[in-house]
């Protein structure tokens, strides 16, 4: 599932605790800490929550720092400065952001799994409209904030938005699947799709720096997560699909046949191409590179969308036969660049006639080709001779 283009779409707060200098040694540095943390916990959705059953030193962190507060407070009112010193408030503090950023690691790989498991779902049969519908509502719910401070209109543009960013990204996943393309114009297609409606209906992206409502910032973001996603897929799927089609050969075959394997081999690369997307994104934003922790996001997403395939494979037979993946099965034939050439030839030529025909004045008919009595414009008529016998 592709993650978010930015450190994350929680609050501004949470973006202070990845990129805040070294904190000062002083009881204000402490208590700060303390809303900022307590505000990102407000924030966090639906299915972010679900990480935080896996990964609790955050909260034991942050109680911590409220304990700490609680006697810096007590040394303070007494005055007694060296047992203050003696606190370490800037370790505390540099320990809490740790935390806070292997939680959120934990809520984004909960998240991912839940969403991806959707977008794997079988889209074929009677009920086959039940997979981008089922999308839809988990990556809405994914985004409502369990929160009594978000306001409720807030919460529902989350959650519309959240909808049609999971259906898009799912009914475009399988049109471009079960199409003749080119791999590379397949992972072209499907990654620069999925990191751009990702960007694009993620309500935290449409708020710049200083958290005021920007088009243009959305616009930027959204430009260059298509790009980045678009050039990463059309490397990373064919990468993916020689890989798994080598393994396939050497199981006779058993690998592409297999609805199980199929699934998981298209969530592997998927989850490869978002997750480096994505992470990449992050740095490029923070102005840092740090290749160690793009490797394990891309590896750790990878995985993720691995078995989120094996569990939309398995959700999928409740309602419809067990097939392979259709993107290992489908021979190449159209490319997506004949398509357009194809397109191009038909429609550009229409168009520039019809442009033609509204932008030039009528000409005048050739007098040879003027029928009888006919004049050209501003033209005036000659006079009909007297007939006889009439004065």
């Amino acid at each position: 599932m592709p993650g978010n283009v930015s450190p994350s779409d929680l609050n501004k707060a949470f973006l202070e605790a990845f990129d805040a200098p070294p904190a000062p040694d002083n009881v204000e540095a402490l208590r700060k800490q303390i809303r900022e943390h307590e505000e990102i916990d407000r924030n966090r959705g639906l299915f972010q929550r679900i990480g935080g059953l896996f990964e609790g030193d955050d909260e034991r962190s942050l109680t911590k720092l409220k304990e700490v507060e609680q006697q810096a407070r007590l040394l303070e009112s007494q005055g007694k400065k060296d047992e203050l010193a003696k606190l370490d408030i800037p370790g505390l503090v540099n320990s809490d952001r740790a935390a806070i950023r292997e939680q959120d690691d934990a809520s984004h790989y909960a998240s991912s799994f839940v969403k991806g498991v959707t977008l794997f779902l079988p889209n074929r049969g009677k009920l086959g409209w039940l997979a981008p519908v089922t999308a839809g509502v988990v990556h809405g719910l994914d985004q409502v904030k369990l929160s009594s401070s978000v306001p409720l209109q807030e919460q529902a543009v989350g959650f519309t938005t959240g909808f049609a960013k999971g259906a898009a990204i799912k009914l475009t996943m399988d049109k471009v699947s079960g199409s003749s393309w080119r791999t590379w114009e397949k992972g072209l297609v499907i990654g620069g799709s999925a990191s751009g409606l990702e960007t694009v209906l993620t309500p935290h992206n449409w708020r710049n720096e200083r958290g005021e409502f920007s088009t243009a910032t959305a616009l930027s973001r959204t430009v260059e997560s298509t790009a980045l996603g678009a050039g990463t897929g059309a490397v990373i799927f064919p990468v993916g699909h020689r890989l798994f089609k080598g393994a396939s050969k050497l199981t006779a075959g058993r690998l592409e046949s297999s609805p199980l394997a199929s699934n998981m081999g298209i969530g592997f690369t998927f989850g490869a191409s978002s997750g480096f997307t994505g992470e990449a994104l992050t740095q490029f934003q923070e102005g840092k590179f740090d290749p160690a922790r793009l490797t394990k996001r891309t590896i750790y997403q990878a995985g993720i969308d691995s078995l989120a395939g094996a569990g939309g494979h398995t959700m999928g037979k409740l309602y419809a036969p067990s097939q392979p993946h259709a993107f290992f099965q489908n021979q190449e034939g159209r490319s997506l660049l004949s398509n357009l050439g194809t397109a191009g030839r038909r429609f550009v030529p229409q168009a520039l006639l019809l442009l033609r025909a509204g932008t030039e004045a009528p000409r005048p008919a050739p007098e040879s080709l003027k029928p009888p009595g006919a004049t050209a414009p501003g033209e005036r008529a000659p006079e009909e001779p007297p007939r006889p016998g009439k004065a």
